[in-house]
Formats: C-alpha cells, structure tokens, sequence
C-alpha cells in the first residue's frame, strides 16, 4: 500500500483518538468545577462519561495501531515472498488483532467483566450460528484450504463447471473468474474443493 493510502487509513482513526482524548483531558480538569456538581447523580454519569470517553479514545488508538501492523506485517510478507498476501490471511490477521484489542480495552475498564462467562454464553449462540451458517462456513474452510494447498494462483486459466478463465481473485468466499468472452464469474469455493 502506498504511503497517501496509508495515510488515509489512519487518519481516521487517530483523528477519532485525538478528539476523544481531548475530551477526556476536558472532562478530567473541569471535574472539580460546577459542572461536576451537575453531572454528578446517584448513576454516577460524570464517571460513566468518562469512562465512556476514555474507551473510544483507546478503541481509536487500537484500531489505528492494528491497521499500522498489518500494513507493516503484510509489506514484510510481500517484499519476502515477491506477491501480496490472500485477503483471507489479511482478513483473519486482522479480526484477531481487533478482537484481542477491544477485549483488553474492556478488560481495563470492566474489571468485573468475566470472559469466561462471556465465552460460554457465546458457545450456545456459536452452535446456532453454525448450523445457520453452513454453507458460509463451508466456502471459508474451502477458502482456507485453496490458500493453504494453493492448486492455482491469480493470472491462472482455470475450469470449473462450465466456466473457463482467468482467475482475478481468491476471497475467503469465492474465486472470481474472468471468461475469454470477458464476462466476471463468482465461483463458490466449496463448488472448487469438491
């Protein structure tokens, strides 16, 4: 990625950070001022303010960190291995790193939150989803499975049913094919693997 794309995809992020941890240091030297005898109620709304405020500003500085490793972690991979990365590995890479991010950013200002519960209750809501989601869930590990044995590359000639060529992408979803009569093909990848 180039570095003025690169910069348009933290700028948002930071931009959030910086206004939200402006607000923060606001709200933290005007709380012995009025307006904290204003705020202040049983609910305690000064401190879930606060508390609110502080947890955006963390999310924007994670989500714009996260965004900075995997540019960095990705350019590493393609000057080491001369192509890009397949948007699954990016993808998943990602969702790892966001998930881990907000998890501990919750974790700082929940100290009662229980991931173990958490996980648990989701373990119901993960079978139900399963079951929903099979045929979703099988072109992922299909897609998985095509990155990993890597049986052709984009710019390959490729036939799949009644379709022949060029293969422009491989998503987590599908294999986009580009016929000779230059017609755009989405081909499952459960319909590849089998």
């Amino acid at each position: 990625m180039s570095r003025p794309a690169l910069r348009k995809q933290l700028a948002f992020p930071l931009l959030a950070s910086a206004v939200f941890g402006l607000a923060l240091y606001l709200l933290h030297t005007i709380s012995g001022a009025p307006l904290a005898k204003f705020m202040t109620n049983p609910d305690g709304a000064l401190e879930w303010t606060m508390r609110f405020v502080s947890i955006a500003f963390w999310l924007g500085v994670a989500f714009a960190a996260v965004r900075a490793l995997n540019e960095l972690v990705f350019l590493v991979f393609r000057k080491r291995k001369g192509y890009d990365a397949p948007s699954l590995m990016r993808d998943i890479f990602s969702l790892v790193l966001y998930v881990t991010s907000v998890a501990v950013i919750l974790k700082q200002h929940f100290e009662t939150l229980s991931f173990g519960a958490l996980l648990s209750g989701s373990a119901l809501l993960g079978i139900i989803l399963g079951l929903a989601l099979q045929d979703t869930l099988g072109n992922l590990f299909s897609g998985i499975s095509l990155h990993a044995d890597k049986p052709f590359q984009v710019g390959d000639v490729l036939t799949v049913g009644k379709w022949t060529g060029v293969v422009m992408s491989i998503t987590w979803r599908a294999v986009k094919i580009k016929t000779f009569s230059n017609h755009i093909v989405l081909v499952s990848n459960s319909s590849i693997a089998k």
